[in-house]
């Protein structure tokens, strides 16, 4: 049997949770935790267990007691976790590290405990390198990418229509998660329009920026909208932050565009400029006004080349029954002890 852990579980939002859902129905016996801080409903029976925080420091014994009758572990979370990973780490415990950890140093204050689990999953290749620079040996070590099935091409509407498909979860993300750029690309391409599909958080804020910017060619699509719509819709998907922290590992959005047989336009920072390069799905550009600018205009001239490989490129890396069959070995390791 497989326990498998989460923080602020919410599979209709967001990716991570998302993953764990498929993971979860597709092996027999599993049971799923979701410690959460916005949900306060306790559940401590059946397939999904819901414990809200900080309840769950109140039950962290019984979580404890729970945890060790599994076969496996799971956790998804940031390698900076300070809950889980201390209390049940360990040979039979798979960590799937989904989040940014803030800073370097709360990834090296939790070295001690990340080596001791039985396997590290990383979504970027950047994270790959970065726990094999910290002494994680190889056979312990895996890059699995989320996945993202396909969906039929559209051709997208008129004019040329780039989604941000990112909304950031708190007020002073705007800067980092590359709004503030996006607006100043917008402002110098008029013919281009911007859509943003936002969580209802920091709408104010970012209705006030957009005024500020005086753009006209900026739409929002705010709360629960029809995503399948919204990139059939555009021709393009945007992921512009600003720093590595800026977006979490492997952007869930990124996947369902190239799924839509849409091309993506990422900055360099983001975990899966890379990929996106190599691949030729879609652009990578220096986070600048003038680099953002450049790489729109570079696909609107070049779009047919890197449409046409779209739809491969979720085929060969983000396909479900790739996604997982490669956990599935990584279980199977765990329980032949090969992740000792």
């Amino acid at each position: 049997m497989i326990g498998y852990w989460i923080f602020n579980y919410m599979p209709q939002w967001e990716a991570a949770s998302k993953e764990v859902q498929l993971l979860h129905e597709t092996q027999e016996s599993s049971i799923l935790f979701a410690l959460n801080t916005k949900q306060r409903k306790l559940k401590l029976s059946g397939a999904t267990r819901h414990i809200p925080l900080p309840w769950g420091l109140v039950a962290m014994p019984w979580l404890l007691t729970s945890a060790r009758r599994f076969e496996i572990n799971h956790i998804y979370a940031s390698a900076g976790e300070r809950l889980l990973l201390p209390r049940i780490g360990g040979r039979r415990t798979v960590l799937t590290v989904t989040k940014e950890a803030g800073s370097l140093a709360r990834v090296e204050r939790s070295l001690p405990h990340l080596k001791r689990l039985g396997m590290i999953v990383v979504e970027s290749e950047r994270h790959y390198e970065l726990f094999a620079q910290s002494g994680i040996p190889e056979e312990r070590l895996q890059l699995i990418y989320p996945s993202s099935g396909l969906r039929p091409y559209r051709e997208a509407l008129t004019p040329f229509r780039i989604l941000f498909a990112s909304s950031p979860p708190a007020r002073f993300d705007l800067l980092s998660r590359g709004i503030h750029l996006m607006l100043s690309a917008a402002r110098r391409l008029p013919e281009v329009r911007f859509v943003l599909a936002w969580r209802e958080t920091n709408l104010a804020e970012l209705n006030q920026l957009i005024a500020a910017f005086g753009v006209t060619n900026v739409e929002v699509h705010n709360g629960c909208v029809d995503m399948d719509e919204l990139y059939a819709s555009c021709s393009a998907c945007i992921l512009p932050g600003l720093t590595h922290n800026s977006l979490k590992p492997c952007p869930h959005s990124a996947l369902e565009s190239l799924a839509h047989g849409k091309p993506v336009l990422v900055s360099r920072p983001t975990s899966i400029s890379g990929l996106v390069e190599r691949e030729r799905c879609g652009l990578v550009f220096e986070p600048t006004v003038l680099g953002l600018e450049a790489a729109v205009v570079d696909l609107q001239t070049r779009y047919a080349e890197h449409q046409s490989n779209c739809h491969r490129v979720v085929e060969e890396h983000f396909a479900p029954d790739r996604f997982c069959s490669r956990y599935d070995k990584v279980y199977a390791s765990l329980r032949q002890g090969d992740g000792a």
